[in-house]
């Protein structure tokens, strides 16, 4: 098996003055790399799990692989968002456009569910920005700024809601203090 890069990485120069990588820039080359016994090994123990996911799990959040079944916590397809960097640098190009059609068509990001700000930051924001970066495909930054948006929106609810509820809290000690005197 062989990998054809997209892109190539430059190492750093020798001076204390770095070049900047130009992201997004796709470089033919007619190099390839020769893949190793343990980058075949994690390749397909990727393929295994990956196997695991899209027969049990396909667009929920986790694989249960003892049970063959699948959990959600938002219902936002956080392992399928999480394997594509890593589908694309192991090379597994059918997998990624699959996966990548289920975000164009089915990731939803306007649900309104209850999720947990840091998960939701690292894994689906973190995703598809680590997935634009690499591929320098649109569509990525597309759903990223608007999971942006939606994370900004919690923060700013969570905070109009503690903003309320110190209201709230203050009325009551203000009544409860007019009561007792």
């Amino acid at each position: 098996m062989e990998i054809v890069p997209e892109r190539i990485t430059a190492a750093p120069p020798d001076s204390k003055q770095e070049e900047k990588p130009v992201l997004h820039e796709k470089v033919n080359t007619k190099e390839t790399a020769t893949v190793n016994k343990q980058q075949m090994a994690v390749i397909e123990a990727f393929q295994h799990a990956w196997k695991g996911y899209k027969q049990y799990a396909w667009g929920h959040d986790e694989l249960k692989p003892i049970s063959k079944t699948y959990s959600e916590w938002f219902g936002l397809g956080l392992t399928l968002i999480d394997a594509l960097d890593t589908m694309w640098i192991l090379g597994q190009k059918q997998e990624f456009e699959e996966a990548k059609k289920w975000v164009v068509d089915e990731l939803n990001l306007s649900k309104s569910v209850d999720v947990n700000l840091f998960e939701t930051t690292i894994r689906i924001l973190g995703g598809l920005l680590s997935v634009y970066n690499l591929t320098g495909d649109q569509v990525f930054l597309d759903k990223a700024v608007r999971s942006f948006t939606s994370v900004i929106y919690l923060i700013m609810k969570s905070f109009m809601y503690l903003c309320f509820s110190l209201k709230e809290l203050i009325i009551a000690m203000v009544c409860i203090c007019a009561v007792s005197s």
